[in-house]
């Protein structure tokens, strides 16, 4: 990871912070958690409410949060698309807690989804 700090969210289903379970997929979750990377340190920890419709429709909260990554379970082409449109890139293929998909998605376990891996910003 070079060039500054990434804003990586997890669609997660509660508020336990890092412990939190990823959601079953993009559109259904009910909050992002936001971890901001700095190198390998995780600079800090928040949680928005998810910034997507059931439809999978991105609105302007999508910009506000300033993501460069959502990491999630399963998502939608369309809400793929949405979001790459916003400049998020979208890593499908996360299981268990919060801290588990970043992990994975640090050290590139997780498989690319149709937003690719990279952390660098479009």
């Amino acid at each position: 990871m070079d060039g500054g700090a990434v804003r990586i969210a997890v669609a997660v289903d509660d508020q336990q912070g890092l412990e939190c379970p990823c959601s079953s997929s993009a559109e259904t979750a009910a909050c992002w958690l936001i971890a901001e990377l700095d190198g390998a340190t995780i600079a800090g920890v928040s949680q928005a409410p998810c910034p997507l419709t059931a439809e999978g429709i991105v609105n302007e909260a999508v910009d506000a949060l300033c993501v460069d990554v959502l990491v999630c379970t399963t998502a939608r082409q369309a809400t793929c698309h949405n979001l790459r449109a916003h400049g998020v890139q979208v890593v499908t293929g996360a299981s268990g807690s919060a801290r588990r998909a970043l992990l994975e998605f640090v050290t590139g376990a997780l498989s690319a989804g149709d937003g690719g891996a990279s952390l660098a910003r479009s």
